[in-house]
């Protein structure tokens, strides 16, 4: 490691910045740490780091720009525990543009079934796309999106009967 850089190990990721960079901000937290360490080789932080990689482009660029796969509220609560002044947060939405719209997806699936008007079942089998629809619109999509903003890169679903509960499920 070069004399003039420090690093900082963020949850495991080790991030090996400029001196320059931590000591231009030394009412914060970040130099804090730097500057009462006692060995200047690593410093240990307990943090998301991906969030902390946002924070530093901050203190780079003098521009706070949050990736869709990122809390807002996570690098909130990391820029205060560092006591690092900010005005306003924007959210970069152009990860959300490359997917396939709701829309698309389940109209290649409910085609078959729109025309369908007549029988018994065939009022069912609308009104059951309608509440799925609804369940997903209006539930499944929202959660799947706090999730994925916070890096999680997997979410388990169960949609059991009423009759079934937690505990009778077993993973």
């Amino acid at each position: 490691m070069p004399k003039n850089n420090v690093i900082f190990n963020v949850g495991g990721t080790k991030f090996e910045i400029s001196e320059d960079l931590v000591k231009k901000y030394p009412n914060n937290e970040l130099y804090y740490l730097f500057s009462s360490a006692s060995s200047k080789n690593e410093i240990f932080i307990d943090h998301n780091p991906l969030a902390f990689s946002v924070i530093l482009d901050y203190l780079r660029y003098g521009k706070l720009l949050v990736p869709g796969n990122v809390a807002k509220e996570v690098i909130e609560l990391q820029l205060k525990e560092f006591r690092i002044p900010y005005d306003n947060i924007v959210e970069d939405d152009n990860e959300e543009d490359n997917l396939p719209s709701y829309e698309s997806i389940i109209g290649e699936f409910s085609a078959p079934y729109k025309d369908y008007k007549n029988s018994l079942k065939d009022t069912v089998i609308n009104n059951a796309i309608k509440r799925l629809d609804t369940l997903i619109q209006d539930v499944i999509l929202p959660y799947l999106k706090r999730h994925a903003k916070r890096g999680h890169q997997q979410v388990t679903f169960y949609l059991t009967p009423n009759v079934v509960t937690s505990k009778n499920i077993t993973t």
